[in-house]
């Protein structure tokens, strides 16, 4: 072989050797970038650690991840102690020892201080590489900050945790279902509700427990409540009825709410016994019928009492026989002595303050009248004279009552009411001295008027004249603002000569 051959082939075997290491710096120039892309869009870093030679190197993200800029000292592994928590470090050492020991790989958590001063926890995943003789000879690692993680972690179990202890906390039961009925977990209370072990439970779908057929218009519970992600409130009223583990019905009232996006539809159902509710209402309706009742008898045993008075007050200005007027007074009497008894079964209503006599208003007390404050001046009396305003819904009363004001000298009428609230009205227009003020009116009652015309000073003197026992009422009346009272029945002389005395 000529000496020219041989410089040729040379030629080629070296232009082969530098194209295949071009391609091998290539191509490890491509590993090396890929590598570093992802590092950092995983947030990793990693190390390698020949222990042939000693040599430790980290990666740019890892250096950084140590909060150091690249190449910022030169790594080992005794550096890397430095970094790691003092009650971590014999944990750490000793996962290594045995990775190199077995020559397999490792996970590990170690808590490291950063450059500057920040504590973060590493996820380090670990291999140990072997020669051939199955000897250790490199260690390559790579790490991830998880101290986010971690700590979003422990949130969620504390807040599980939370949830847990505010649950079997709480007075109700707690179901939690899935969008399609089944539940998932329970809490004690529904447990001691429902009669079935948590377990049991967990087995079970809401149609188990709240059966179709005792749901009524709330059939929809599981087909409409689990798949909306509204709240709902406590379907207090209904007829929904639970199934217990004895096989009873237990009435139950049901609140949900969602605890996930629409797309999960997990809900939580919050049941209550409504055996004692129910029950309240039922006793609160028998209640309320009765006392509707009361009321009725007490209103009929008002227009008794009304036309005895209206008898009585015209056997004062007619001869009559002794007889006939005694007759009508005992008649009276007894008229009064229902009444109290009446009164007397209402105590606990009557109680509650003005407003709830017999009557109730579609107006609250504080509602002021359209007037003015002013007194008409086309109806000023002259000095020292009494005007009055006469509120009964009795118009036989009225009349007789306006006809013995008439007769006093030194007195005007200025307006009649038939109504509480024309009372009011009379009293805002005239701001009369006195004001004769029936307690049994609609609209307003009497303590109702009462209280406004004192507030709003519409009148000198309230007296009232009423058809119920003063032993009942007269007390409720001077707190309401009146200044005296008068049953109805008594002597019109009596009540002519306290209007008289305003004057004096």
């Amino acid at each position: 072989m000529s000496s020219g051959s041989t410089d040729q082939g040379d030629e080629e075997s070296l232009a082969a050797l530098r194209a295949a290491r071009d391609r091998a710096e290539f191509e490890a120039a491509v590993v090396h970038r890929q590598q570093v892309a992802t590092e950092r869009l995983g947030g990793l870093g990693s190390y390698d650690w020949d222990m042939m030679t000693g040599r430790v190197t980290w990666s740019d993200a890892l250096f950084r991840i140590y909060g150091y800029e690249p190449g910022a000292f030169e790594p080992s592994y005794e550096r890397f102690l430095e970094h790691v928590l003092p009650e971590d470090r014999e944990t750490l050492t000793a996962v290594h020892t045995e990775a190199v020991r077995t020559g397999g790989s490792f996970e590990t958590d170690e808590r490291i201080v950063r450059a500057d001063g920040d504590v973060r926890t590493l996820r380090t995943l670990g291999m140990v590489l072997t020669g051939e003789d199955g000897q250790p000879v490199r260690l390559h690692g790579v790490c991830r900050d998880v101290t986010e993680d971690l700590s979003v972690r422990d949130d969620a179990r504390r807040a599980a945790s939370r949830f847990e202890t505010l649950a079997e906390a709480a007075p109700d039961a707690i179901v939690v279902a899935d969008r399609n009925g089944r539940i998932t977990s329970v809490n004690q209370q529904a447990v001691r509700l429902f009669g079935h072990s948590a377990a049991t439970l967990t087995t079970m779908s809401v149609d188990d427990l709240v059966p179709a057929p005792t749901r009524g218009r709330h059939g929809e519970l599981r087909a409409g409540y689990l798949t909306n992600p509204t709240t709902r409130p406590m379907a207090a009223g209904s007829d929904l009825m639970a199934l217990r583990a004895d096989g009873s019905m237990v009435p139950v009232d049901i609140a949900l709410t969602p605890l996930d996006d629409a797309t999960d539809g997990v809900v939580a159902a919050f049941v209550r016994d409504a055996t004692q509710r129910r029950k309240a209402e039922f006793d609160a309706r028998l209640l309320a019928d009765a006392q509707s009742r009361r009321r009725q008898a007490l209103e009929l045993n008002d227009n008794v009492v009304q036309g005895l008075v209206t008898l009585l007050w015209h056997l004062d200005v007619e001869e009559v026989p002794a007889s006939a007027r005694e007759a009508a007074e005992r008649t009276l009497a007894a008229a009064r002595s229902m009444m109290s008894d009446l009164l007397e079964d209402l105590h606990d209503e009557l109680a509650q303050g003005p407003g709830t006599l017999v009557r109730t208003s579609d107006v609250p007390a504080g509602t002021p009248p359209d007037r003015t404050d002013e007194r008409d001046p086309a109806t000023a009396a002259p000095p020292g004279t009494i005007r009055v305003v006469i509120a009964d819904d009795a118009p036989d009363l009225r009349m007789l009552l306006r006809l013995q004001l008439e007769r006093l000298d030194g007195v005007e009428l200025v307006g009649e009411a038939a109504d509480g609230r024309q009372a009011v009205d009379l009293c805002q227009r005239h701001v009369p001295d006195l004001v004769l003020l029936d307690l049994s009116m609609p609209e307003l009652d009497g303590l109702q008027a009462a209280e406004l015309i004192r507030e709003r000073q519409l009148a000198s003197r309230i007296y009232v004249l009423s058809g119920y026992p003063a032993a009942a009422m007269e007390d409720r009346a001077i707190a309401a603002g009146a200044d005296a009272y008068f049953e109805k029945g008594s002597s019109l002389r009596e009540v002519c000569d306290a209007i008289t005395a305003v004057s004096n």
